[in-house]
């Protein structure tokens, strides 16, 4: 049974394109969200990114939440760790960049 849903997980991630929108979206991230921005920096690939914060990440974080925005922290106390879903798209990363101007860095 692990097998067939692996399987089935694979199937829809090509079938959909998935990674291609990842690879987009992720890009779009970058530059819309984090490079615009002189306080905030980045790391990471992909749709898993971590943002560093000049205030304290779950700061930030609860910021974000309140913004039904939803993020994790690490073990940096000034990383932010984005991991959003592969369906992703860049009206959800708009809306990020909004909360993200809104929050002082």
């Amino acid at each position: 049974m692990a097998c067939a849903v692996a399987e089935a997980v694979i199937d829809t991630i090509e079938s959909e394109s998935l990674l291609a929108n990842v690879r987009q979206v992720s890009t779009y991230i970058r530059s819309n969200c984090i490079n615009r921005s002189r306080d905030r920096h980045s790391g990471g690939r992909g749709f898993l990114l971590g943002l560093k914060t000049s205030r304290p990440a779950k700061e930030v974080q609860a910021a974000l939440m309140e913004r039904n925005i939803l993020t994790g922290t690490s073990g940096d106390p000034h990383v932010l760790r984005l991991l959003p879903a592969y369906i992703l798209n860049e009206g959800h990363v708009d809306r990020l960049c909004d909360a993200l101007s809104a929050i002082p860095a």
